[in-house]
């Protein structure tokens, strides 16, 4: 349950747990418990800055007080606290923000942690295939060699953001404008991701490179055939889908792939409804409808209780404005898994710090505190054959 956010308190909390209290301050913040609109950034400053609410009346260019600078020098004002916990709150607030701004993207690929900040090449075994032989009594069972293979990934990119607090921000308790500002940076980012991940998962960006060989994503013709001419209209294009699986196979054993499972349709506007109702039908008729006893009916395939797709793991559906708006095409719809298919290669996920205090910001432009944002990746393919793509 939300608990009210009392500035006295949580600086206590602080001082007793300082990263407890960070990381209850993110949480909640994430979770909307805390907003960033409903605290004041003055008054946090006057309850855990010492002397904060004189220290800020200096700040003030309407009192006639001397003015007075927050630098890092001897006998300096300890700011660490109060960045730490403001940190926290709008870091929160980022993220709730980011997450918002995604859509489909974290759907469509699973996240893989990278190390190497300057693209990769990973190194795998493709499995043996069917070659076991007979053996005769006494003789020597054969010996048989592993197939090697790479993928290469893309080189990561560092995207991100910073959000100045300003010195009129804390005098005058412009909270909203921090906000604002937090909110907007974070809601792009996310929206860069989720283009980027959408162009690689529908082939607008090609990055697929096995041994040391680059191929386009979706291919007509070549190693495999994952692209065809298909319109969704019936449950019988769904199938045309699933066909193409069949004559996919393993580059190393040349065997089909072990595709069956869970899959996922993703489709634009366009075709939103028409994916839902080839998949919430339940029940379908046969025949040319000219006479009733030329018809024959049965249960969904696609999708129903007793469907094949439901026994084999279900069928989700996915849509967005931006399946259009990135294929340019409002016909254009993709089958397959795509988790399988495509990895988002992560250097570092969404993270935040604070500038230091007495930086060169705070001189020339009156920037009491920065919080600096970003994230470090690049969506890949891994697998083209789990994916197909129909127009």
């Amino acid at each position: 349950m939300p608990r009210p956010f009392n500035p006295a308190a949580i600086y206590r909390e602080y001082q007793t747990d300082a990263v407890r209290t960070c990381e209850y301050l993110s949480e909640a913040a994430s979770a909307g418990e805390i907003k960033i609109n409903d605290l004041s950034l003055r008054g946090l400053f006057e309850a855990v800055v010492e002397d904060g609410r004189e220290i800020l009346d200096r700040m003030d260019p309407s009192k006639k007080s001397s003015s007075m600078r927050l630098v890092e020098a001897a006998n300096a004002v300890d700011l660490s606290a109060f960045s730490n916990i403001t940190g926290q709150i709008i870091f929160g607030e980022i993220k709730k923000e980011y997450a918002l701004a995604t859509m489909i993207a974290d759907m469509l690929c699973r996240t893989r942690p990278s190390p190497f900040p300057y693209g990769e090449k990973v190194p795998g075994i493709g499995g043996l295939g069917d070659i076991a032989e007979i053996v005769d009594e006494g003789k020597e069972y054969p010996t048989v060699g592993m197939n090697e293979e790479y993928i290469e990934y893309p080189r990561p990119q560092k995207r991100g953001f910073i959000v100045p607090v300003t010195r009129e921000a804390l005098v005058f308790d412009r909270t909203g404008l921090v906000a604002e500002r937090a909110g907007k940076g974070a809601k792009w980012l996310g929206l860069n991701k989720e283009k980027r991940v959408l162009d690689n998962v529908f082939g607008v960006t090609n990055s697929y490179k096995r041994n040391g060989t680059a191929t386009n994503t979706y291919l007509t013709s070549g190693a495999y055939i994952n692209n065809q001419a298909n319109s969704l209209v019936d449950w019988t294009d769904i199938e045309n889908a699933e066909l193409l699986f069949d004559a996919m196979t393993d580059p190393n054993t040349g065997e089909p792939l072990g595709w069956q499972g869970r899959m996922t349709l993703i489709v634009p506007s366009a075709l939103k409804m028409t994916a839902y109702r080839i998949s919430h039908a339940t029940d379908i008729r046969f025949g040319d409808g000219a006479s009733l006893t030329t018809a024959a009916y049965g249960q969904n395939p696609v999708n129903d209780a007793k469907g094949r797709l439901a026994q084999d793991g279900g069928l989700d559906i996915l849509s967005t404005q931006y399946v259009k708006s990135r294929t340019g095409s409002a016909s254009t719809w993709f089958f397959g898994r795509p988790k399988e298919a495509f990895v988002y290669n992560e250097v570092w996920a969404i993270e935040s710090d604070t500038a230091p205090t007495g930086n060169t910001a705070q001189f020339t432009r009156d920037i009491e505190l920065q919080f600096k944002t970003g994230e470090y990746g690049v969506p890949g393919v891994e697998e083209p054959r789990y994916m197909t793509k129909n127009t």
